[in-house]
């Protein structure tokens, strides 16, 4: 209700979201599910979404799931989290992968487009998936099931696509952390996702005092105080990291491994391969840099090769921050990384920084290097901890300089 809404400050959050992408040219609509309910398939949905275990509130649980629905029952397009905002997208921006469902930061769905259909489509899926026998929709020994968790394993089997890493939607705390990374059309990303954790670990980090919402100290809920750096943040953040603009080479060590100095990710990495590289493996289809069929890269290991991503430009912007002590420490220290992190174990650089996501004793966990085997992590649940020596930061360093 609106009432308890505008208490919290959440009312102010979707004002200034909403005067954020109006800004950029966008025409708002704010979805509730009225408008799933002009689904013709809403009942039969709604049951199947109803049927599915989580740990949340059931309520805002439904909300996620049914957002969906109510995107194809208004016929589609673009679908954003009301903390999310555009830095680089204006106004009819064309959907990628020709309107087939895409989401724009990884698996998570803060920034999501497609068709009608798909969206339909998608809704089924999420609604059919098999979580019973599947570890990755656990929380602890509780079943829990939400569409991130359902995203991460449709993205993996190939049901659904996403952007290039650092193109579509960033967290803000990653978007800084990694040097206002720009992705492989030479520009910033295309917006900004002011998540609650976030915002928690911005605050706390004197290297980003220069968002004018972290200088104020008055706000009575963290909303209002998230409200206002989703009004100013726009132009702030372009404006501060434009002022540090440095170009890196087209490709770096080309056919070196790179899957460690990449931080385990496949696809775009500045950082180690260049503005223009990749990190692929032959046959691993995880990036579009490395073709859809897996055509680039090293047979049995992860090299540094010219990016076949479709949107390369002729050049390509890093824009540096001044490096922070901070960069190198463990992120969201003993938080629940489970679904942040896919619901795998390691490292974990999107959530975790350069920690690892690691529940100690579990299975799965006694294989992963970064995990000591099992002996790193929280009891019960996975959590951001330290990395074990042998994936820590002076390796990555040592590999990169190799």
């Amino acid at each position: 209700d609106e009432g308890g809404v505008a208490q919290s400050g959440q009312f102010a959050v979707l004002r200034a979201w909403e005067a954020a992408w109006q800004a950029a040219g966008w025409k708002t609509r704010i979805l509730s599910e009225d408008s799933a309910r002009l689904h013709p398939e809403y009942n039969a949905l709604n049951a199947k979404f109803e049927a599915l275990p989580t740990v949340n509130t059931k309520r805002y649980e439904m909300s996620c799931f049914l957002r969906h629905v109510a995107m194809a029952a208004v016929g589609g397009g673009w679908m954003s989290d009301y903390d999310v905002i555009p830095i680089n997208m204006q106004g009819c921006t064309p959907m990628a992968n020709g309107g087939k469902f895409t989401t724009y930061e990884r698996f998570v769905p803060s920034l999501v487009s497609g068709t009608s259909e798909e969206y339909t489509r998608v809704s089924h899926l999420l609604g059919d998936v098999a979580w019973q026998s599947n570890p990755m929709f656990l929380e602890g020994d509780r079943p829990h099931v939400s569409d991130m968790h359902v995203f991460s394993e449709l993205f993996s089997r190939g049901l659904t696509f996403s952007t290039e890493r650092g193109c579509g939607a960033m967290t803000v705390d990653n978007f800084l952390r990694r040097r206002c990374l720009a992705c492989v059309t030479g520009s910033l990303p295309m917006a900004v996702h002011f998540s609650h954790s976030t915002m928690e670990s911005l605050k706390a980090n004197p290297a980003y005092s220069f968002l004018s919402c972290f200088q104020r100290k008055d706000f009575a809920h963290m909303n209002h105080q998230r409200a206002a750096c989703l009004a100013d943040a726009a132009s702030e953040l372009k404006n501060y990291c434009k002022s540090n603009l440095a170009v890196g080479p087209p490709l770096a060590n080309a056919g070196k491994d790179c899957y460690s100095a990449c931080d385990g990710a496949e696809g775009s990495c500045v950082s180690f391969c260049g503005v223009k590289g990749a990190c692929c493996k032959e046959g691993s289809r995880g990036s579009p840099a490395c073709g859809l069929g897996g055509e680039a890269g090293c047979q049995g290991f992860h090299c540094c090769v010219p990016s076949l991503a479709a949107e390369s430009a002729s050049a390509m912007q890093l824009f540096a921050l001044p490096v922070n002590a901070a960069d190198d420490a463990v992120a969201h220290l003993e938080e629940d990384c489970h679904f942040p992190c896919g619901g795998k174990p390691g490292l974990c650089p999107d959530f975790c920084g350069s920690g690892a996501c690691c529940r100690r004793g579990f299975p799965e966990d006694r294989i992963d290097n970064a995990c000591g085997h099992g002996r790193l992590g929280c009891e019960g649940s996975h959590c951001c901890v330290k990395a074990a020596r042998q994936h820590g930061s002076k390796r990555r360093k040592e590999r990169a300089l190799s």
